[in-house]
C-alpha cells in the first residue's frame, strides 16, 4: 500500500469514528430538553448536517485513496476532496482557539492530527508524481 493510500485510509477511519460521535452527540442533543426549543431544533440540524459531511469524507476518502494509488493522475476532483477535508479540519482546529468558550486540548489535537493526514497524503501524492515524471519508484 502506497503511502497516500495509507494516510487516506486512516483519516476515512478517522472520519468513521467522528462520525459515530456526532450520532451519539445527536442523541445527547435530543436529550436537552431544557433549552430553548428552537435553540435545540438548529443544534440538533447542524449536528445532522456535519454528521452527513463525515460520513460523505469516510467514503469519499476511500474512493480517492483507491484513485491515487492506482492513477498515474489523480482527477481534480479527488484532490479537491482531500483539500476540502483538510480544510475542514484545519478551520475547526482554529474554530476551538479563536471562537470555543474554553479551550479544549483534544479536540484541537484531534483535528490538527487529521488536517495532517490529508496535507501528508496531498503532498505525497504530488511528490510522487514528480518522482514517476523523473523515472523514480513512488513512496
Amino acid at each position: 500500500m502506497k503511502t497516500p493510500t495509507l494516510l487516506l485510509r486512516v483519516g476515512a477511519a478517522a472520519n468513521a469514528l467522528f462520525f459515530l460521535f456526532h450520532l451519539w452527540l445527536g442523541w445527547q442533543l435530543h436529550q436537552l430538553t431544557k433549552l430553548d426549543p428552537a435553540i435545540r431544533s438548529l443544534l440538533e440540524m447542524l449536528n445532522g448536517g456535519g454528521a452527513v459531511c463525515l460520513l460523505f469524507l469516510v467514503f469519499a476518502s476511500w474512493a480517492v485513496a483507491r484513485e491515487l494509488e492506482t492513477a498515474a493522475r489523480p482527477t481534480h476532483l479527488g484532490r479537491i476532496v482531500v483539500l476540502c477535508a483538510l480544510v475542514l479540519y484545519a478551520v475547526r482546529a482554529a474554530a476551538e482557539i479563536m471562537i470555543a468558550p474554553r479551550f479544549n486540548p483534544v479536540v484541537f489535537a484531534t483535528c490538527i492530527a487529521t488536517a495532517l493526514l490529508y496535507a501528508g497524503a496531498l503532498l505525497v501524492s504530488h511528490w510522487n508524481r514528480l518522482r514517476i515524471a523523473r523515472g523514480q519508484t513512488a513512496l
